[in-house]
């Protein structure tokens, strides 16, 4: 295999009738047609009469290595002899290897491809081989046949076939393919060599884009209406990292009076999609229209992050709580009064003057606050006595 093709053989087909003929014999040289029963076998001449000689030829080419045989049917009609059949082998033998080597150079080869953008640009590679150049004796070239081929889809090479020191672009195609890593080979093949295939690796990375991280507020406007002094009003803001990769909070900052915020805590990390919850209180200090605001900071691309707010301080309704007390049996200079909003204190005074009658008028109370009160005696020397009993008092 790979060499010259078989020459030519000669085949001479005769008969045994005399020549000249006998009496009542027309001819001495009988018309023959000659036949072949493989498509790898052939005759020169296809029709004669016998003493003809003929060239046989065979075409191995399309064949494997391996041992064939055939025959020529030499045919003349008038002759009791015939047909008769010439046995033909043919014998094809591997092409002779020689050892040496194919190496690639480099001996592999990485592609990365992030999806969206340009497809990475073609490499380079050489195969070559370790004969000696020129030839050593025996040897016919030092520059052999070399065919490449690829196995996956996404992998081709700028030239599929030339000779060991061959250079060609290698280029993939990832458009189609999902994110993930892919592997592949092109593989070099020079049949009359010993270290013959080899394969030369190949890697695709293909990455999803990284999507900037950005860190949004639902709503960005928190409108409160109107509060009473003394309550508070609560909403909620839903913070959302909308980006592929996490976003770290670094402080929440509050600008407007009676503003108080909960819920998020600095250096608290939202992984790509991850929503957390800020909790808004208002609270007024005084009568009248705030307008403020909240601001986060992050390592988002975006930050800071903003929220207006807005709400109105309202006086609240007029309440007051009446209490009574019995008299104390020793002669007393007045009473105090105290109030808290927890049971058991602590209590805050409420006036500063002492008062004489066993009554006294909170006209300081809330609207929907529980109000805790006790009262102690003061003597003419200032001593104060022990607190009474407490009592509560729900202003409606």
């Amino acid at each position: 295999m790979g060499s010259s093709l078989p020459a030519a053989k000669s085949l001479t087909i005769w008969d045994t009738s005399p020549c000249p003929p006998a009496p009542g014999v027309p001819v001495c040289n009988w018309p023959t047609v000659l036949t072949t029963d493989q498509p790898w076998l052939s005759v020169g001449s296809a029709a004669g009469t016998t003493s003809l000689t003929t060239s046989v030829s065979v075409e191995p080419a399309s064949l494997a290595a391996g041992v064939y045989t055939g025959n020529i049917i030499a045919t003349a009609t008038e002759l009791a002899g015939s047909p008769i059949r010439i046995p033909v082998t043919l014998t094809v033998s591997p092409a002779p290897k020689y050892s040496y080597n194919l190496e690639p150079t480099p001996v592999s080869l990485s592609f990365e491809w992030t999806m969206g953008s340009s497809l990475p640009a073609t490499k380079s590679l050489t195969i070559w081989d370790t004969s000696p150049c020129p030839p050593a004796p025996g040897v016919p070239v030092c520059n052999w046949p070399t065919v490449l081929t690829t196995d996956q889809p996404w992998l081709s090479v700028g030239s599929a076939a030339g000779t060991t020191s061959l250079t060609t672009s290698v280029s993939v195609e990832p458009a189609s393919l999902a994110a993930g890593v892919y592997t592949g080979n092109i593989i070099a093949t020079a049949t009359e060599l010993a270290g013959s295939p080899i394969r030369v690796p190949i890697t695709l990375s293909v990455t999803s884009p990284v999507t900037p991280a950005t860190l949004t507020a639902t709503p960005v406007n928190l409108a409160f209406g109107s509060v009473a002094l003394g309550n508070d009003a609560t909403q909620s803001v839903t913070l959302t990292n909308n980006g592929s990769s996490s976003v770290t909070i670094s402080t929440v900052s509050l600008s407007g009076p009676g503003l108080a915020a909960s819920g998020i805590s600095s250096g608290q990390v939202l992984a790509s999609h991850q929503t957390a919850t800020l909790t808004i209180t208002f609270a007024p200090t005084a009568t009248g229209s705030v307008n403020g605001g909240i601001t986060i900071t992050s390592t988002a691309s975006n930050s800071p992050t903003t929220v207006a707010t807005s709400g109105t301080g309202v006086a609240g309704a007029s309440h007051s709580v009446v209490l009574t007390w019995n008299p104390s049996t020793d002669t007393v200079a007045g009473y105090k009064v105290y109030r808290a909003t927890t049971s058991g204190g602590p209590y805050t005074e409420l006036g500063t003057n002492l008062d004489a009658s066993a009554s006294f008028t909170d006209n300081s109370a809330n609207s929907g606050m529980t109000y805790y009160y006790i009262v102690t005696a003061v003597d003419s020397l200032g001593n104060e006595s022990a607190y009474s009993n407490q009592v509560s008092a729900t202003v409606p």
